[in-house]
């Protein structure tokens, strides 16, 4: 067992810490152990997202010193990192008792100094010679000390947000709609969704089957936590977005991994169908997929509703990506299929299709009796999307579809020159039917997932994503987003090219 460590701290980035070390056990990082939570704000025996408050840090904190625990300082603040270091000083923690983490999904460079309670959080990378201080936090996916890196790794559009919504935020801000909404969101997005699923076949009562999130990330838990019971069992077909296993994990549910790489990188009715037992609860995929751009056939999605209701489970589907589908495809709805509002659970947003990331807006449509039970969570925990964002998703839905079909092609031209990069350095690699990721196959390198990007990032200067980030199936590939500049993306792919053809020389 690994070293004990407390965080100090526990709202926003103290319970993100913690479940980045958590995940980092399961991928087999054991050098600390969070054993919970000292915070001022909550009597001992709080659960905050899942980590116990075990006790305070103005009562308790010596108590734990003198039991051997180690510490990380996750307090966030205006000067965050003044204050960590002052609040270190204050409590005379021995700089041999602060932890420095790593996640094992980051890249830091082999000189690069670490001081003590430093955190470095997934998907980070860290040039040579970089130098961080005491008490540092480093968060996701962040790029320190590359001056000519290249990241093909963030999964977000490089377009700003249609000028048509913004202009709608800036409208209701004028106007000061600045409050709450209620729990279930604006009728009028509400509205707007249930029109834009009938496209799909997908029909929607506003009033009480469509509920707005923050972002579709939100959406995925409030469905699992409100699901899943200790002991069930979901299947999650893999590779897949990094939130799946470990939101299903934190339910104390039993992830059932489904290798979708033996075929091709999409799942079949027959793999679900073997992997159900009696305490399966659900099956959770995403088509268009991320990873690997990915359709779900509609024939295969049509065998596979009829397994979800034989077995009667429920069927998570991830569509945040259906309006990006290439080559004149149309994205078919797992939730049109006869029988199938029953069991389906769609999932959906604005940050791909229409450039909304930071907005944080996403929706779940789903039938009432479960969408009542996360509604509920979602008062609980975050009440409403931002009402300015709610107002803009609508109008991006009434009439902003000229730029998102702009942006789908432009993706599309970008595909095209990936794929014909990376089949002409010799590394296979299925062309994406949908988002804007491409998941090649290395392993002509002899390199695994890691080592491939690790070289990479560190001696080329450009950022890719392990494949082992996306669960099994994933090693002896990367994925890269073409969602970049293509001026990048050409130089990018240059430098991959030189990689790749000093290793198949060998």
């Amino acid at each position: 067992m690994g070293k004990k460590v407390l965080i100090l701290g526990g709202e926003g980035n103290g319970t993100i810490i913690a479940n980045a070390i958590l995940d980092a056990n399961k991928r087999g990082y054991d050098e600390y152990v969070c054993c919970g939570l000292l915070n001022d704000g909550n009597p001992v025996g709080t659960i905050i997202d899942s980590f116990e408050v075990v006790g305070s840090i103005k009562r308790d904190f010596e108590k734990f010193l003198n039991e051997g625990f180690y510490f990380i300082n996750a307090i966030l603040r205006i000067d965050g990192n003044r204050q960590r270091i002052q609040m270190v000083e204050d409590l005379h923690i021995p700089e041999e008792r602060l932890a420095i983490f790593v996640h094992p999904t980051a890249y830091v460079a082999p000189n690069v100094l670490l001081s003590p309670g430093c955190v470095i959080m997934p998907l980070v990378t860290m040039s040579s010679n970089t130098k961080l201080g005491k008490c540092c936090l480093v968060l996701n996916s962040a790029n320190i000390g590359h001056d000519d890196i290249i990241s093909l790794g963030v999964g977000e559009p490089d377009f700003s947000t249609p000028w048509i919504v913004r202009e709608e935020a800036f409208y209701h801000l004028e106007k000061g709609h600045t409050s709450y909404t209620s729990n279930w969101g604006l009728i009028e997005l509400r509205q707007e969704v249930s029109k834009y699923l009938e496209r799909f076949n997908l029909y929607y009562d506003p009033q009480t089957e469509i509920l707005p999130t923050i972002g579709a990330s939100e959406a995925l838990d409030l469905v699992l936590r409100s699901i899943l019971n200790p002991g069930d069992e979901i299947i999650v077909c893999e590779p897949c977005y990094v939130s799946y296993q470990p939101l299903a994990a934190l339910c104390d549910a039993k992830v059932i991994h489904l290798d979708t790489s033996v075929n091709g990188f999409y799942p079949t009715a027959e793999q679900i169908e073997a992997a159900c037992t009696p305490k399966t609860k659900a099956v959770m995929f995403c088509s268009p997929s991320n990873p690997t751009g990915r359709v779900i056939p509609a024939d295969e999605l049509e065998k596979i509703a009829e397994v979800v209701k034989k077995h009667q489970i429920w069927c998570l589907s991830d569509e945040i990506y259906c309006e990006l589908l290439y080559d004149n495809r149309k994205h078919v709805s797992i939730g049109q299929f006869d029988g199938m509002k029953d069991y389906a659970i769609i999932f959906n947003g604005f940050s791909k299709s229409f450039a909304m990331t930071g907005w944080r807006i996403g929706y779940i449509a789903a039938p009432n009796d479960l969408l009542t039970q996360c509604c509920k969570l979602h008062a609980y925990n975050s009440i409403c999307p931002p009402i300015f964002s709610q107002y803009a998703a609508a109008e991006a839905l009434r009439h902003a579809w000229d730029e998102v079909e702009k942006m789908r092609v432009s993706y599309q031209q970008r595909r095209n020159l990936m794929h014909k990069a990376f089949i002409e350095m010799g590394l296979p690699c299925t062309e994406p039917e949908g988002a804007f990721y491409m998941f090649p196959d290395i392993r002509p390198t002899g390199m695994t997932s890691e080592e491939f990007a690790t070289e990479l990032i560190q001696n080329y200067n450009v950022a890719v994503v392990p494949g082992t980030c996306f669960g099994d199936g994933g090693e002896g590939f990367i994925r890269c987003c073409y969602a970049t500049d293509i001026n990048k993306l050409k130089i990018a792919m240059e430098r991959i090219a030189d990689m790749v053809g000093k290793k198949l020389k060998k």
